[in-house]
């Protein structure tokens, strides 16, 4: 069996399998070896597919011999893996190049092969969807292009989150008890900040968890949220790095966002950073927009929903 995962993965360099994938892939490059397996074990159909995928899943994540040096694995339920030539450092570097590349194709409307690739911005609204289906968040976009020009291209990525959210405490309350939280000044909602990757491996993790303790550690909770990330080393760094800032992890599951998980739970900080929110504010309007919805919200107990992220029908 192992053998045959090797040569799936080996001749698909890059492609993220599942375990159930690579069963797949097994029973149809390989049908006399599949009937001989089911003829001989206990498990039949379903159930052998089942066995199958528990043994591929185990031989992938408990890796050890020098044959297996290149299958790398993705983070995550259920966990992925792809074979690759490429170093951790050049893997981050071309993730990042490719972003670029098919970025300003798609702008020039000269799209190259790869055209239909998730992009970092593609992210954002399926992390909006997640945001308000399973954590009843309502979120935004600060878009860097509406900021302050004064430190030139790219001189703000570390000041404004990619995403912002705003969770209502009060929503399911009776008036009388909303009345009372006005009188008493007690919070009423809990503000959200997020830092959306692509693709995070040992190779960038550092860089990119404190561009997510940077830009939102103001909030009473602070993500850094990504599509991919490879390997345990990475989720163990990331567990270290969370336990020391606070700043918590959410696997984003692009095809399916509520099925997206918070892998490392965010620590909440008591109270917000207004200064830093001001000094953000001043920076890029979108950001003085979402502060001045927070307002309204506060003012009036309600959220007005058409000018925060929504769904598509």
């Amino acid at each position: 069996m192992k053998e045959k995962v090797l040569q799936i993965l080996q001749n698909n360099p890059q492609k993220r399998f599942a375990a159930r994938d690579i069963v797949e892939e097994m029973k149809e490059l390989f049908p006399d070896w599949w009937e001989q397996l089911d003829s001989r074990r206990k498990h039949s159909g379903k159930k052998l597919e089942s066995h199958v995928a528990a043994g591929v899943n185990t031989l992938l994540h408990h890796r050890k011999s020098a044959s297996t040096e290149q299958i790398k694995e993705i983070e995550g339920w259920p966990r992925k893996f792809y074979w690759s030539d490429v170093s951790d450092e050049s893997e981050a570097d071309e993730a990042m190049q490719a972003e670029v590349a098919t970025d300003t194709a798609k702008r020039d409307g000269d799209a190259p092969m790869d055209a239909t690739r998730l992009l970092e911005k593609d992210l954002y609204p399926r992390l909006g969807e997640y945001l308000l289906k399973e954590r009843r968040i309502h979120s935004m976009r600060i878009d860097e292009a509406h900021g302050d020009k004064k430190a030139g291209a790219g001189g703000n990525r570390w000041l404004y989150p990619d995403v912002v959210g705003m969770e209502n405490l009060i929503a399911s309350w009776s008036d009388g008890v909303k009345s009372m939280v006005n009188e008493s000044g007690e919070k009423k909602a809990r503000l959200w900040s997020f830092e959306v990757k692509r693709f995070i491996n040992r190779a960038n993790v550092r860089q990119a968890f404190f561009q997510a303790v940077s830009n939102s550690s103001w909030a009473n909770f602070g993500y850094l949220v990504a599509m991919e990330i490879q390997g345990t080393d990475t989720r163990r760094e990331l567990e270290m790095l969370s336990s020391l800032h606070g700043i918590g992890v959410i696997i984003l599951d692009p095809d399916t966002p509520d099925e997206s998980q918070i892998i490392i739970p965010a620590m909440e900080k008591a109270d917000v950073d207004w200064a830093t929110c001001d000094r953000v504010a001043r920076a890029n309007k979108d950001f003085e927009r979402y502060i001045g919805l927070v307002w309204d919200f506060y003012r009036t107990n309600k959220t007005s929903d058409e000018k925060w992220y929504r769904p598509p029908k």
